[in-house]
């Protein structure tokens, strides 16, 4: 198993929110960072760089194994 989250850029989430798809979005920067700007719908989780820390940060699985991310 993967302990690491790959990273898109902007345009392959543009792409793939063109394409229909609805990929989970996921802040790792501080609440500093998030507040003073982040996308709609992003959940924020400030240090979450593994899928377990993801996952143990948002009380659930971790997005990216059964959703894109």
């Amino acid at each position: 198993m993967s302990t690491t989250v790959p990273i898109v850029t902007p345009e392959q989430l543009h792409a793939e929110q063109l394409a229909g798809k609805s990929p989970a979005l996921v802040d790792i920067r501080t609440a500093a960072e998030y507040r003073a700007g982040h996308l709609p719908a992003a959940e924020q989780t400030p240090g979450a760089r593994s899928p377990a820390t993801l996952a143990d940060r948002l009380g659930r699985p971790a997005p990216g194994r059964d959703e894109p991310l």
